[in-house]
């Protein structure tokens, strides 16, 4: 309500509540704070009976709902229609964002824009939002555009190194370094090189704006999620985390196990998989492979070995945003690729040292070969006997 009306119900008081009373029935209790005149009603129906009054003991009026009930009201409507945002590409910057908005029918448009030689500079990339669904094109000026699942890149906060919001909206109270993470200094004053980094997100040895950090992959994912399945950050952060637990389990559960691998002191290599019931051993003098039925010798295995963990190896490197399941995988397969690495170049080296052998001893080797010689001779002789 108004200042004069305010003024004129504290000046009289029983003629102002006899005349909302009238109006709406009698209310909770009625309290003039700040030159208004604040109204507690018992219903909604009371509410909204009061909110239609324009006349009050001979004063003009506006009666209002709280603020913060608007506030509310405003935030579930938001909730119950969450826009919907998707990117075009190959839109020329002399298109105003007003012209776009009237042709696709876009409740909101925005330009992208990038930072050239210190200055921003509009791309050709415009973002697009929609009450409904996204539109598969949009047509303007009678040319078809596209249009793709927008999805947000990871924010990160150049003061504090955390992800989802900017530096103005930071409210930590020292700085952390980009670089090596301590508290101490901000990025260019960092006096360590990048060789020594150190992440302030994940502790790895990178900067905390390396893209391939483990930290950057998991929000960028959700990002993805949260976009292309119309659900809330909080929502597919729970659904990530859920989605790589269980990548977790079934990687430990059906990716080889390596129980033993050579060392200095050690001739055999055991690699035991661990998928269903089937259970491979390789050893160094002779390796069966029973599923076909043919016999392979020890190089054949090692070669069939090499080529398929370095395949898979490679399938596995070309998801873009590793989980940690995976990188379990990657770091298995590695290391089995360099057990057969050594076990093959330690094969090279037994067999070249053989060929030395019987190149320095050629005496032994005519007498070996006389000795095969004169046991064939007797056992044809005993024959013709």
């Amino acid at each position: 309500m108004n200042t004069n009306i305010a003024k004129e119900a504290v000046r009289r008081p029983h003629d102002f509540k006899k005349e909302v009373a009238a109006i709406c029935g009698e209310v909770v209790n009625m309290e003039a704070r700040n030159n208004l005149i604040r109204v507690n009603c018992t219903s909604d129906r009371q509410r909204e009976a009061l909110v239609g009054s324009h006349v009050i003991i001979g004063r003009d009026v506006e009666v209002t709902k709280p603020w913060s009930l608007s506030k509310d009201q405003n935030r579930q409507s938001v909730r119950a229609k969450p826009w919907k945002k998707g990117v075009i590409t190959r839109v020329p910057t002399d298109w105003t964002d007003q012209e776009i908005k009237e042709q696709t029918n876009a409740i909101m448009v925005k330009r992208i824009t990038k930072m050239v030689n210190g200055g921003i500079s509009a791309t050709t990339a415009v973002i697009l939002a929609f009450e409904d669904e996204l539109p598969a094109y949009v047509y303007i000026n009678l040319l078809r555009h596209r249009v793709a699942t927008y999805v947000p890149r990871p924010m990160r906060c150049n003061r504090c190194q955390i992800f989802g919001y900017k530096e103005t909206q930071c409210h930590a109270r020292s700085a952390v370094c980009a670089r090596c993470s301590p508290r101490e200094h901000r990025y260019p004053d960092c006096p360590i090189q990048k060789t020594e980094a150190k992440c302030a997100n994940c502790g790895g040895n990178h900067n905390a704006a390396y893209r391939g950090c483990p930290k950057f992959k998991q929000v960028r994912s959700t990002l993805t999620a949260s976009a292309k399945l119309g659900i809330s950050y909080r929502d597919a952060a729970a659904h990530y985390k859920k989605t790589a637990k269980e990548n977790t389990k079934t990687t430990t559960a059906a990716s080889p196990a390596i129980h033993s691998y050579p060392t200095s002191g050690q001739e055999t290599l055991s690699i035991k998989a661990t998928i269903g019931t089937q259970t491979e051993e390789i050893d160094n003098e002779a390796a069966t492979a029973t599923s076909t039925g043919y016999d392979l010798t020890n190089d054949q295995i090692m070669c069939l070995l090499n080529t398929t963990a370095t395949a898979l190896l490679w399938l596995v490197k070309q998801t873009p945003a590793a989980t940690a399941a995976q990188e379990q995988v990657i770091q298995q397969l590695s290391i089995v690729l360099n057990v057969i690495k050594q076990r093959r170049s330690r094969t090279e080296d037994q067999q070249a040292n053989r060929r030395q052998t019987e190149h320095d001893n050629p005496v032994a080797d005519a007498h070996q070969a006389a000795n095969a010689a004169s046991i064939v001779d007797e056992a044809q002789h005993d024959e013709v006997c």
